[in-house]
């Protein structure tokens, strides 16, 4: 489990009483799980490890869960009955197709804790390909294979009566000939068991807010101060070395003021970077949006809202938008075509028109007041469409002073003349 660096600095005060002579002792064991925190050579935190195996069937009772590199060989077959729960490990977001396998280094590290006076302690690793086991800073020794563990005897002076921390600096091979690189070719893990013994009969407990009894080293999850979100915390630490304990001061460093949040239509709520679509004003067509900032206001997303384009209305009633063109009938009597545009405004404007009466030859019928309409067809330059005179009547000599004049009577058809 991983502790604050704040409270390195309450075990130098609180570790100063002294144990009384205990017969009985409790005994500490540790293995390698996906609970050791994990550091690159840079000691960036790369949370915690995984559990590895070279195949579903190598090592033998490979977890289920664990990350299988596709290593076609079999290996990793140490005798781990001496460290009972040891797991095979290696950092995390790491799988056979992972490259840079070559000569890679990772650090592992786990703590502890021990309360009374420790008595001893025995570390076992073993790792593909080699490690080196440190107890709080100091080597304890390395092992440079994986078909056996390296089991080494900790004397009690270098144990500490309290926080305790193990690291493991675990480092890969070179790659193999033909191996690209990559973990399914180039396999990395370590496995790791410990044993610590301390005078103490019992192991030390604090009692939660609920009542609840915990070992040191347990942290106890606490609520945020007010306006805050996340998660506090506090941590069961021993005082002295007699088995008397007390929580730590609370840890705020999970708590944070909640994001702001942008209230959109109907009162639903949007966190920053969400975004929400909106209604285009009456009349208007298009689509619209606005986004949640993380100060909680809203910022104009896209926007295509637009007036419609108004439009013309045609003969029976059909609809034309600006640009389409209507065509129309010429007049009665009249060939060609006729056509008419929508302009942006809703208005016709004249298009093109080619409509006009025929063409007739001198003397030729061009209408009549019979006809609708009167003229069909265009006379020739210099005639006139018109009806001609009738030759009936009188003679125009025989008319004197208005006596005996003839009536003038016309054809009803019209000619070119």
């Amino acid at each position: 489990m991983n502790f604050k660096n704040t409270h390195y600095k309450i075990f130098q005060w609180v570790f100063t009483l002294l144990a009384p002579s205990i017969v009985q002792a409790v005994t500490v064991n540790i293995v390698s799980d996906a609970t050791w925190s994990v550091l690159d050579t840079n000691m960036n935190d790369l949370g915690t490890a995984q559990q590895v195996c070279l195949s579903p069937t190598s090592p033998a009772n490979c977890p289920t869960t664990a990350t299988k590199y596709g290593y076609p060989y079999p290996g990793w077959n140490t005798n781990l009955t001496t460290i009972p729960g040891a797991k095979w490990i290696w950092a995390s977001n790491i799988t056979g197709a992972t490259t840079g396998a070559a000569n890679a280094t990772f650090i592992f590290t786990k703590q502890f804790y021990l309360c009374g006076s420790p008595t001893s302690g025995s570390i076992s690793v073993a790792a593909d390909n080699a490690a080196e086991v440190f107890l709080n800073g100091i080597s304890i020794g390395t092992s440079s294979g994986f078909s056996t563990l390296s089991t080494f005897t900790i004397s009690a002076s270098k144990i500490a009566a309290g926080l305790n921390v193990i690291k493991i600096q675990a480092t890969n091979a070179a790659n193999p000939p033909n191996c690209i690189g990559n973990y399914q070719c180039n396999p990395a893990a370590m496995v790791f068991g410990a044993s610590f013994a301390d005078a103490l009969p019992a192991w030390p407990t604090c009692t939660e807010g609920n009542g609840t009894k915990v070992t040191v080293g347990t942290s106890e999850v606490l609520s945020c101060r007010p306006a805050e979100v996340g998660n506090a915390s506090r941590t069961c630490i021993c005082i002295g070395t007699g088995g008397a304990t007390l929580w730590t001061p609370a840890e705020y460093s999970g708590c944070h003021q909640p994001p702001k949040t942008c209230t959109g239509n109907n009162g639903k709520l949007f966190n920053a970077g969400e975004k929400e679509a909106l209604s285009c004003p009456a009349g208007q067509t298009g689509s619209s949006s606005h986004t949640c900032q993380n100060d909680g206001i809203w910022a104009a997303g896209p926007n295509s809202c637009t007036l419609p384009p108004k439009t013309c209305t045609g003969n029976g009633g059909a609809i034309f938008v600006p640009g389409q063109s209507e065509n129309l009938a010429c007049d009665v009597g009249q060939t060609g075509s006729n056509s008419r545009r929508c302009q942006t405004d809703g208005t016709w404007a004249a298009g093109v028109s080619t409509c006009a009466l025929p063409k007739v030859n001198k003397g030729d019928l061009c209408g009549g007041i019979t006809n609708t309409p009167p003229v069909f067809a265009t006379c020739p330059s210099g005639t006139t469409c018109g009806h001609r005179a009738l030759p009936t009547g009188p003679k125009p000599w025989t008319c004197f002073f208005g006596i005996n004049c003839p009536v003038k009577l016309w054809t009803t058809d019209w000619f070119c003349d």
